[in-house]
């Protein structure tokens, strides 16, 4: 990952492994350093995660979940040294999620759920 020689899934299987090693407690190290190092160079200029090709509905069908999904793994195991980019990063996507416009119950769930973990007031938005 390093070497940016992407998983298959790409974001989506690196930000769902993240987020479920967050879930279960388990301390950064070597490998989710990678794993975030890869995942930071995947985001795109306006914020967001976008991976081309085949869908897998509901939960790898669309840059909003893909992009709150990032949003979460970089706030658990961003490296230290690099808070400052990730702070800048998740302050991108964040703007980017309150902006897109949501196609399905999914995509709004994970809107809401996103700008929550970007420290918004999702509930609200209109």
């Amino acid at each position: 990952m390093l070497q940016r020689m992407d998983p298959h899934g790409r974001a989506d299987m690196t930000a769902y492994a993240l987020m479920g090693m967050g879930d279960e407690k388990e301390p950064p190290e070597n490998e989710t350093d990678a794993m975030v190092f890869n995942l930071a160079a995947e985001q795109l200029v306006n914020g967001s995660w976008h991976v081309g090709g085949v869908s897998r509905p509901p939960m790898e069908d669309g840059d909003i979940t893909r992009t709150a999904i990032s949003i979460r793994s970089l706030q658990v195991y961003g490296m230290p040294g690099r808070k400052r980019e990730f702070d800048e990063r998740i302050a991108l996507a964040k703007a980017w999620l309150n902006a897109a416009k949501p196609r399905t119950t999914e995509d709004r769930n994970m809107q809401i759920l996103g700008l929550h973990w970007a420290g918004s007031d999702a509930a609200s938005r209109d």
